[in-house]
């Protein structure tokens, strides 16, 4: 799948394979849920899951799957809200 990533931030629907995305990696095979936001400079491991709306904290470091709507920061990333 192609995706346009704009400045600062790389929202995705599908199934991703290793890419790099400005200031970001996303970093082997991800599931990036829809609507989902990645932060800046944040680093999504391989073969990790991130729920549909979910969002990830410019800089996190995401270790471990990130469920739906769930907002996500730090390294490494801890979940911080959760509808």
């Amino acid at each position: 799948m192609e995706m346009s990533l704009p400045p600062g931030q790389a929202t995705a629907q599908g199934f991703l394979g290793a890419s790099s995305a400005p200031g970001g990696v996303l970093a082997g095979l991800v599931d990036v849920g829809e609507g989902a936001m990645i932060g800046v400079h944040a680093t999504v491991l391989p073969r990790l899951k991130i729920g549909a709306w979910a969002t990830v904290g410019g800089g996190a470091v995401v270790v471990r799957d990130v469920p739906e709507g769930a907002v996500v920061a730090g390294n490494p990333a801890r979940e911080l809200r959760r509808p």
